[in-house]
């Protein structure tokens, strides 16, 4: 099984050059349309929808609107191999347009990790399964 994640975007050309950025992903050219971008490797693949494409999809009503960061219902993460690559993701994503929402930081079990927007405001995080050497894990929420 191979998770393809896709975004509902006002601008797949703004968002294609920012995921390229931050992620280090090449486009996926084979799969260029006039209402859809793609970019990524044998690992991960993320489409980027036109606003056209949501009519298509039977989403017409449920997308952002301009000026309005699309709502909260789910988010991909990213995970790098080191806590220096979502270290540098972040940096990039900054440069790029992007927004840091959080981190980088350590969480309870054990990864390090950053919440970020895109530049139409969609949630994602950078994350790897280790933390920067003497950086502990944070205290478990419910255990505060």
């Amino acid at each position: 099984m191979r998770l393809v994640v896709n975004f509902l975007c006002r601008d797949i050309e703004r968002q294609l050059a920012f995921y390229m950025g931050v992620l280090g992903l090449p486009e996926i050219v084979a799969s260029r349309s006039p209402l859809f971008r793609a970019l990524g490797n044998e690992s991960v693949e993320l489409g980027l929808n036109g606003p056209e494409a949501a009519g298509l999809l039977g989403l017409g009503g449920r997308t952002a609107t301009p000026g309005c960061a699309a709502p909260i219902t789910t988010y991909p993460t990213f995970m790098v191999d080191t806590p220096a690559q979502v270290d540098g993701a972040c940096a990039r994503a900054a440069a790029l347009g992007g927004h840091i929402v959080k981190g980088p930081y350590p969480t309870y079990y054990g990864h390090w990790q950053a919440v970020l927007e895109d530049p139409e405001g969609i949630v994602f995080r950078m994350g790897a399964a280790a933390l920067p050497a003497g950086v502990e894990a944070a205290a478990a929420p419910w255990r505060r």
